[in-house]
């Protein structure tokens, strides 16, 4: 072959090969990020929709006077969020609240938010402790778990 003939000859089969594969290993791993970074952002939106829903027990508990705290049940499950939260991000969220006596004049409350995630798995976030006392002091503190 002449200078001018190989100025003009094309790739080999084998340069094309080993463009593609490195090609082909860069684009799994963008497609891998956006795939994690997807499942990531879901997860924690699914997380800040119970924390609301959470939050929003909670301060709904804190609007209500001793005797109706004190004649609550000891035990709710499966109670179903507001409506807005059920049209919002529909029906797949459920609260549990547990009750408990400490002293005369104090309940420690403990609400559970559980819900389904987009792949299936069960997830939840719960509040460790919310104190309400008789004479109005109440004070809240969250933990939360999945």
């Amino acid at each position: 072959m002449t200078q001018k003939q190989q100025l003009k000859a094309g790739y080999s089969l084998v340069e094309v090969i080993v463009a593609m594969g490195v090609i082909v290993v860069f684009a799994m791993g963008v497609f891998s990020t956006i795939f994690t970074t997807s499942a990531i952002h879901q997860n924690s939106r699914e997380t800040e929709v119970a924390s609301q829903i959470l939050q929003h027990e909670i301060e709904n508990l804190r609007g209500l006077r001793w005797s109706q705290i004190a004649q609550l049940p000891v035990k709710l499950s499966d109670h179903k969020p507001d409506q807005s939260y059920i049209d919002s991000y529909g029906d797949n969220y459920a609260i549990d609240r547990t009750i408990s006596t400490n002293e005369t004049n104090m309940r420690d409350v403990n609400f559970t938010v559980k819900w389904t995630g987009k792949r299936g798995d069960t997830k939840q976030i719960s509040s460790s402790a919310v104190y309400y006392a008789k004479d109005g002091l109440s004070d809240s503190y969250y933990r939360t778990y999945d």
